[in-house]
Order: structure tokens, then C-alpha cells, then sequence
């Protein structure tokens, strides 16, 4: 699909788009990028539950949420951090590839990063490597792939029916949208747009 046919695809699915977003989640992002830099995350329990209920974090064992939060707590000060030496450390504290957690990880502090969404990424047109490749493969393909959509992501923000999409998050959501740079718009609704899927 190319970009102008899904941004106009998206338009034309709004209001059952709108109808998964809920307050309480912008209210959770709202309280994450307040609180990211004047708060120890690794330490924070208000910090991390309110991210592991966002980013459905709750059911990773204790000794990954704490290598996760101590990595983010490093990280942080950093205003591009790198998605793929986040999933290098991860990687090699906990034995899992973790491209979604990781993208989560980056976006959480530079807003103008996007999210990896297995679903997203192949409406973009973005396959993830296959299992049987060998892990450190593999970590180099989510990583080049983390690039491209990037790369898409952003020229979807630069198609001319983007505005719109952006001015209707912002008029569903008005107290909210101060917090939302456009790339956070656009992954919310990209996320959402697909059936039985709640945010």
C-alpha cells in the first residue's frame, strides 16, 4: 500500500480508531515523558508500573524489568539513543532479542523515534528475519529494519493528508495533545488500525 492510500485509508477509519484510544492511556504516556528525566526509573515503582501497563511490560519476570529499567535509566540522558545497541544490552543481560521493547525503550525518550509493531512494519512493507537465523543476524536485520521504518515513518509525516490526521487526534484529545509529537500521532493510529486490536 503506498503512503498516500494508507493515510487516506486511516482517515477513512477514525472513528473506530478513536474508539480504542482511551484518556488513561495518554494520560499514562503524559505522566512517562513528565516524569523520564526528573525521576531514577530504575528505581521508581509509580514510573514502572504506569510504563508496564502502557507498553504491556507486566508479564516479563522481575530480573528483565530490572535490567530494562536500568538501561533506560542510562540511557535517558542521551536524546538519540540507539535502538540497536539497546537491543545488543539486552540481548546479552537477559538471552532475548527484543526489537519491540526496545524501539519502546528509544521512543520513550526521544518522542521523535518511532515504535516497532510487527503488523506496522509490514503494512509498511517491512518483514521481520525469520527465527531460524542466527541470533547476531538477526539483531542486524531488526536493526536495518528499524532504519527503514524510520525512514518511512517520517515520510508518511511529510504526505499532505498527515495535517489531517494530526488536527483529528488533536480534536479528540485536546488535553493530551501538547505531549504528542507527530511521530507519537502517527504510531498511535497505525497501531490501532487494524481489527480487535485495543491500545
Amino acid at each position: 500500500m503506498n503512503n498516500n492510500l494508507l493515510l487516506t485509508t486511516v482517515i477513512q477509519n477514525l472513528p473506530s480508531i478513536f474508539e480504542k484510544l482511551k484518556s488513561s492511556h495518554f494520560e499514562r504516556y503524559a505522566y512517562l515523558i513528565h516524569n523520564l528525566k526528573s525521576t531514577d526509573v530504575s528505581a521508581n515503582a509509580a514510573f514502572q508500573t504506569k510504563f508496564n501497563g502502557l507498553y504491556r511490560v507486566r508479564f516479563r519476570p522481575a530480573e528483565w524489568k530490572k535490567v530494562y529499567y536500568a538501561w533506560m535509566e542510562k540511557m535517558k540522558t542521551n536524546p538519540n539513543p540507539s535502538f540497536e545497541e539497546t537491543m545488543n544490552h539486552l540481548y546479552q543481560q537477559t538471552g532475548k532479542i527484543e526489537p519491540s521493547f526496545s524501539s519502546k525503550l528509544v521512543a520513550i525518550i526521544n518522542p521523535d523515534a518511532p515504535v516497532y509493531d510487527s503488523v506496522v512494519a509490514s503494512r509498511l512493507g517491512l518483514n521481520a528475519p525469520k527465527q531460524y537465523v542466527p541470533d547476531h543476524e538477526r539483531i542486524q536485520a531488526f536493526a536495518e529494519m528499524y532504519t527503514s521504518l524510520s525512514t518511512q515513518m517520517n515520510r508518511l509525516i511529510e504526505q499532505p493528508d498527515f495535517p489531517k490526521l494530526s488536527r483529528a487526534l488533536d480534536a479528540q484529545f485536546v488535553q493530551f495533545a501538547p505531549a504528542l509529537t507527530p511521530m507519537r500521532k502517527l504510531d498511535l493510529l497505525l497501531w490501532q488500525f487494524r481489527p480487535n486490536r485495543s491500545f
